[in-house]
């Protein structure tokens, strides 16, 4: 499950712009968006992990909101930034 919340937002971005002929990623926007989205996703589970052990102020932000759902959008940000049009 963790595995997945992590792994999944790196990949979603680059794998689906593959599909399509119009855009163009280059080698190193897709691992910026990779390793950036995935960073967010592993540092939002171990927020909720020590959440619970810190007992922090912010009412349960961290485990209502899956670590998945800011890598997304975090991928989706920096592909939208990062995309060109192919020529």
């Amino acid at each position: 499950y963790k595995t997945a919340s992590i792994a999944i937002p790196g990949l979603f971005y680059p794998m689906v712009i593959t599909y399509f002929n119009k855009y163009e990623l280059s080698k190193r926007n897709a691992i910026i968006i990779m390793l950036s989205s995935s960073l967010v996703s592993a540092i939002w589970t171990y927020l909720n992990v020590i959440q619970f052990k810190l007992d922090f102020i912010i009412d349960n932000i961290f485990v209502s909101i899956e670590p998945m759902i800011p890598g997304i959008l975090l991928s989706l940000l920096f592909g939208l930034l990062l995309t060109k049009k192919r020529k």
